[in-house]
């Protein structure tokens, strides 16, 4: 993250969209995040995969696990409230970024207005001799994501 804003910063940015939709909040530090960061809420310990599995919407900056949990299929929204877009490249068409609080509340409001299902996980790393079409299948005739209910996840 820009060293001009700080994470606290951000973290009570998140918490206050949370709480204005009514929303539980869990978070999950990263290992270069102060743990004081997180004081008052509920700090997720176990791996990533663990919480993407428990998470309704996943907020972040542009973590790994934020990726993680697009790829899941969890909706997703990258908090980024400093000037320059930070893996845009990635994030195009796949991940919005939010500048400010109110763009981040708008956001979490119209993530959790929508149905709440899940799409089916399909593997794709035992597929002997064919799993680059397997996968190449799949991408051609998947494409939406979709939201579950859960936490709201920072990280």
């Amino acid at each position: 993250m820009p060293a001009n804003y700080r994470q606290q910063v951000m973290v009570e940015d998140i918490k206050r969209a949370c709480e204005a939709l009514g929303q539980p909040l869990i978070g999950k530090r990263h290992p270069q995040v102060e743990n004081s960061v997180f004081d008052g809420m509920e700090v997720f310990e176990g791996t990533p995969l663990e919480m993407i599995r428990k998470i309704r919407v996943a907020v972040g900056c542009y973590s790994t696990t934020l990726l993680e949990a697009y790829a899941a299929g969890i909706p997703t929204i990258s908090y980024q409230p400093w000037p320059a877009n930070i893996r845009q490249d990635v994030f195009d068409a796949r991940i919005p970024i939010v500048k400010s609080a109110s763009e981040l509340g708008e956001s979490l409001r119209l993530v959790l207005s929508r149905p709440q299902s899940r799409r089916v996980t399909t593997l794709l790393t035992y597929n002997p001799g064919c799993s680059i079409a397997v996968a190449l299948q799949l991408v051609r005739e998947h494409g939406a994501c979709s939201a579950r209910q859960t936490p709201a996840a920072v990280g």
